[in-house]
């Protein structure tokens, strides 16, 4: 084999092809997270509401396109569609900078729109590939990597502008320069060619030769009528709620970052929400997939209750700052100079960990079901698409002028229903799914890990 031979069949790993994906997820939606952490998409506190129109847009085009996203990935393959899902990060971001410079309210949301529907099927593509490609015991571990670089994507996107403004001596006025939105999409459109590479799963393989997938998918037909059958895997359905949460809560901590901090330290609290995610991402992963903890059942009923325990006392540490102030006060502008800002700094930051660790958790939980890709392909539209959805419906509500204890209240009610149906799920988490013929394989493999989880490879 040639050093070029070698080299491909590496990259045509799945640890190489979810680095990938990450990369991607670096590149546009953690652009795009790290311009809608700042609140009002880096405009005056005064744009939240246009913002907030556009979010619901985004959300709810985001919802239709992904409960079909699995079909979509399952006909075209996952390389055309996290390509195809990738420009519309672009036209979002073109939106805000036009606004930036005088262009018409409705491009914006417009351009939320467009994005929503490319959205559906990058994040599709996403999920497809981090819950099929890795084998049962790597899955938590794969999923810490794309979400990690999406955190740090985000983190680093919040540097452009903050660069900026400390440039100008730490005045920032009351909105990002025309300077970090070109920055934005220069990185977005990186993202964009390198989705292209993502290789087919025909070719992709464990390091020991096995291929990923030794079936073929439906024509799309077929497709749509296994995506409407859904409704009848009680497993997915008792994940709704967890699903309609997951993104329920941005709508509320955005537009509370916006409100209440100056805009450098609203800068500042964006960056450090989406580098903690890291953390959040790599702590619950090193539960899930920490063979010294028992087996994967075990496993996954103690990462439920670290999340729930986590999940629970942010959200109430979250009430008692809400009810504090509200939307009718004078927004205090806190900076990072006042003595108001350290304590609503830490919730926020808090606030990102919990949001990687649940979202996290629901991943490796779905992947746990089951370990057909197409299947899985499947859920992860569903995930995303009842996951925009819930975004859509939130930023909504924030567009219409509901207050933020109502907003926070609502957040913490759907999380805690969703907590105990996940529960019930994750009782049904078997030791392994593996397919008999493969057992005495994997039980080896497993077994190895065991020993010394450490020294395995990531495939």
């Amino acid at each position: 084999m040639t050093s070029v031979q070698s080299l491909l069949a590496r990259f045509r790993t799945p640890l190489w092809q979810s680095l990938l994906v990450g990369l991607v997820l670096f590149c546009c939606p953690g652009m795009f997270d790290a311009i809608n952490g700042m609140g009002a998409g880096g405009q005056a506190a005064s744009s939240t509401s246009l913002v907030a129109k556009s979010n619901s847009a985004l959300y709810a085009c985001f919802a239709i396109i992904g409960f079909f996203g699995g079909s979509v990935n399952n006909t075209i393959g996952p390389r055309w569609t996290l390509f195809i899902g990738t420009f519309g990060y672009a036209v979002y971001v073109g939106s805000l900078w036009c606004l930036d410079r005088g262009g018409p309210e409705g491009f914006v949301i417009a351009g939320g729109a467009l994005c929503g529907l490319s959205a559906g099927l990058l994040w599709t593509a996403q999920g497809f590939v981090v819950m099929s490609y890795p084998r049962e015991h790597e899955k938590s571990r794969h999923f810490a990597y794309q979400w990690s670089m999406l955190g740090v994507g985000a983190a680093i996107g919040g540097l452009i502008p903050f660069a900026q403004i400390m440039r100008n001596g730490g005045k920032s006025g009351d909105k990002v320069s025309t300077g970090s939105y070109v920055g934005f999409f220069i990185v977005i459109c990186v993202g964009i060619v390198a989705s292209f590479f993502l290789a087919d799963p025909a070719v992709v393989k464990h390091k020991d030769g096995t291929p990923v997938t030794t079936t073929k998918p439906m024509n799309f037909r077929d497709e749509f009528k296994s995506v409407c059958g859904l409704v009848f895997d009680w497993k997915i359905m008792a994940l709704a709620p967890a699903c309609l949460a997951s993104n329920w809560f941005y709508a509320y901590q955005f537009s509370m970052n916006a409100f209440y901090f100056s805009l450098r330290s609203r800068t500042l609290n964006s960056m450090i929400y989406w580098l903690t995610q890291v953390f959040g991402t790599f702590g619950i992963s090193a539960i899930l997939d920490a063979t010294a903890l028992g087996d994967r059942h075990r496993r996954g009923i103690i990462g439920l209750a670290v999340i729930s325990i986590f999940v629970l006392a942010t959200w109430s540490g979250g009430a008692a700052f809400q009810s504090t102030f509200s939307e009718h006060n004078p927004s205090p502008s806190s900076d990072w100079t006042d003595s108001n800002w350290a304590g609503p700094f830490v919730l926020y930051v808090l606030y990102g960990m919990a949001d990687a660790m649940y979202q996290s958790y629901c991943y490796w939980l779905m992947g746990a079901i089951t370990n057909d890709p197409w299947t899985l392909a499947r859920y992860a539209g569903f995930y995303k698409g009842l996951q925009s959805a819930g975004g859509a419906l939130s930023f909504g509500i924030s567009a219409a002028g509901v207050g933020f204890m109502r907003q926070l209240i609502v957040c913490f009610v759907l999380q805690g229903v969703s907590l105990p149906l996940m529960f019930v799920v994750a009782k049904t988490v078997s030791k392994t799914n593996y397919a008999s013929g493969e057992d005495a394989e994997e039980k080896t493999r497993m077994e190895v890990g065991e020993k010394d989880a450490a020294v395995i490879s990531v495939a």
